[in-house]
């Protein structure tokens, strides 16, 4: 195959992203990359048009441009970001090949607003990926959007403490949510007050603002990731409080701290409640139930031995599903199929 990928972050040679992680039967694919150097994220919805989605058009007309003097079986973008934006550029350029492939696909943010003008953009997809089984009918309800062409692949990460026991850790003093995409801080506010236990907050302003947190909370601003793992690693569990959503949010941190080992109190929804396993490795809570987020944080502040156990097979579940190389081997063989379809 050969493929123009838009991602995130510069890829540098010998990197080669996914195909990192690929048997040797992919490492004959010519794969270009293309990316943003920066992109600023300082504000929450309509914001956007000011400082994101602008960076995403610009970024997206140049693989438009590359396309046309390439010949590529396929566009690859790596999430909405990269792919829809490039749909809707060549919607109104009418432009329809190479195949566009969407990679952890999510539709959500201001175009919720114009789903008609979803619906058009969309027909210049040809397949997408979604990291949670629910997404698979929604979208295709949603954005008139052919089932068949919308596949489940859970979502992976990398492995950032595999050169650890993550059960042997000494842990801090404190507890830890982060995130940024439809948190439900206001939640998370509420239950912490009846919580006599440190609480480390990893967010966005915008996030957080008009909250007013107890003296137990500390509110850091969104940090790099080297710091991000530190505080991470050291935390009695993790918190992923969100708002109650039938798209994928907060998979990532989710994610991230099973890879740490770590037992999680997260809200339920239809996402969530298909990486975490209820009282296995974590404790899922009803969307905005400040009660029933507080009692969960407060039992496992109460059962250690409930935190390591489920720490631990929260580890065990990570290293069997959601490493990056296991997503790496379910999206190729979606491109593969993608790409395959309709040639003689």
């Amino acid at each position: 195959m050969k493929l123009l990928c838009l991602v995130d972050g510069k890829v540098v040679p010998p990197d080669r992203w996914i195909w990192n992680y690929l048997p040797e039967e992919a490492q004959g694919d010519t794969v270009d990359f293309m990316n943003v150097d920066s992109v600023r994220d300082r504000f929450p919805g309509w914001g956007k048009l000011l400082d994101y989605y602008p960076v995403y058009l610009l970024l997206a007309y140049r693989a438009i441009a590359e396309s046309r003097d390439q010949q590529y079986d396929a566009i690859v973008g790596w999430e909405a970001k990269h792919g829809f934006t490039v749909a809707i550029l060549r919607s109104i350029l009418r432009v329809r090949s190479p195949k566009l492939i969407i990679l952890a696909f999510s539709y959500k943010g201001i175009v919720t607003n114009f789903n008609w003008f979803g619906r058009w953009v969309m027909k210049n997809v040809d397949r997408v990926t979604v990291v949670s089984p629910a997404e698979v009918s929604y979208y295709a309800k949603l954005l008139d959007f052919p089932a068949e062409g919308i596949t489940h692949v859970p979502l992976g990460w990398y492995d950032r403490f595999s050169d650890i026991d993550v059960s042997s850790q000494e842990l801090g003093d404190f507890i830890f949510a982060s995130g940024r995409s439809y948190r439900d801080y206001a939640t998370l506010c509420q239950a912490i007050k009846g919580v006599n236990y440190p609480l480390v907050v990893n967010a966005r302003q915008f996030n957080i603002k008009g909250l007013e947190w107890p003296s137990n909370v500390k509110i850091n601003p969104y940090l790099p990731t080297n710091e991000f793992n530190a505080i991470m690693i050291k935390a009695r569990f993790m918190i992923v409080p969100l708002q109650d959503t039938l798209h994928a949010a907060g998979e990532g941190h989710i994610i991230q701290a099973m890879s740490a080992g770590k037992a999680l109190v997260a809200t339920r929804t239809p996402s969530s409640e298909s990486y975490i396993e209820d009282g296995k490795t974590g404790i899922l809570v009803e969307p905005y139930n400040a009660e029933a987020m507080r009692n969960a944080i407060n039992y496992l502040l109460a059962h250690p031995e409930d935190v390591r156990s489920m720490g631990e097979r929260a580890r065990k579940r990570f290293e069997e599903h959601y490493t990056f190389k296991a997503f790496a081997e379910r999206s190729y063989r979606t491109l593969q199929h993608a790409v395959a379809r309709g040639k003689a």
